[in-house]
């Protein structure tokens, strides 16, 4: 076995078990969660009036247009499976977002962290950012 797949199969494994626990815990916080902080609220209406009026929504709010986008992208693919669109399906579409994009960076941290302190403390340290209370929620 060369060094090299060691080593990528060695970042596979980290990355993988680093996923599965943020995976556990952002499941954990969608099922369990019952009340939605106000900029969370904010969020999920402009994504409510990003078809109806997208224009003001990208330039006439004081919050970053791209999350509202996520979350009316997701609220679409979700509405393929479904008849209707309730309350529920616009929080579950928000919560699936943001579970998504914590994937997608705790990825690009883990490797990031490679680069400068090594695939063993990079893990540690991600590790540590995913088990801490405040970013977990």
């Amino acid at each position: 076995m060369a060094p090299n797949q060691f080593v990528e199969k060695k970042d596979f494994s980290h990355v993988l078990i680093l996923l599965l626990l943020a995976l556990a815990i952002g499941i954990y916080l969608i099922a369990t969660t019952i009340l939605i902080s106000k900029d969370g609220v904010i969020y999920i209406q402009n994504a409510q009036d990003f078809s109806s009026r997208p224009i003001d929504i990208i330039k006439g709010t004081a919050f970053p247009f791209g999350y509202p986008f996520l979350i009316f992208l997701a609220h679409k693919f979700v509405m393929l499976f479904s008849d209707r669109s309730t309350v529920f399906t616009w929080l579950y579409a928000a919560q699936s977002v943001t579970l998504i994009c914590r994937i997608i960076t705790i990825i690009l941290l883990y490797y990031i962290g490679k680069i400068f302190v090594g695939s063993r403390r990079s893990f540690w340290a991600v590790l540590i950012l995913i088990i801490l209370p405040y970013p977990a929620e």
